[in-house]
């Protein structure tokens, strides 16, 4: 999804900066004056928004967007920083390539989910039916096409 608000059409420096004071819960009343300040923003608001100036609201569509992606990829990125590191995630069975450690927890994961899920099913269509239902796409998961 591509984003096209004023902070969307920052450079990508600037907006990891912003990104950073909303995780450290800096305020709008606090970021507003000194981004607003920043040539570079001055330069972007001109070009393409008649130097209207980024506003609260502009920081709060933001929050719910822009930054709620680059939350989601800073979690991504501590995930397979943890991969990485044989110790992290407590486990020998994850030795290895760091693509093989994500199959395989992936598959923990997705197997712990499926027997949860399954687990008070009394019978075995019921339960091969739950399965299909965690299977998004039958391509992405063999259990799909059983049953």
């Amino acid at each position: 999804m591509t984003r096209n608000g004023k902070i969307a059409h920052l450079p990508h420096l600037i907006r990891e900066q912003i990104n950073q004071a909303l995780q450290d819960g800096r305020e709008a009343k606090s970021l507003l004056p000194w981004l607003n300040a920043l040539p570079e923003v001055q330069a972007v608001l001109q070009t393409h928004f008649e130097s209207r100036p980024i506003n609260a609201v502009n920081l709060t569509e933001w929050k719910k967007g822009g930054f709620r992606e680059w939350q989601q990829q800073e979690r991504a990125f501590a995930s397979v920083q943890d991969l990485a590191d044989e110790n992290a995630l407590g486990h020998k069975d994850l030795a290895g390539p760091l693509t093989a450690k994500l199959a395989h927890w992936v598959a923990v994961h997705l197997a712990a989910t499926a027997q949860s899920l399954v687990a008070h099913e009394g019978d075995s269509e019921t339960r091969w039916l739950r399965l299909r239902e965690l299977c998004a796409h039958k391509m992405l998961c063999p259990v799909a096409s059983l049953g």
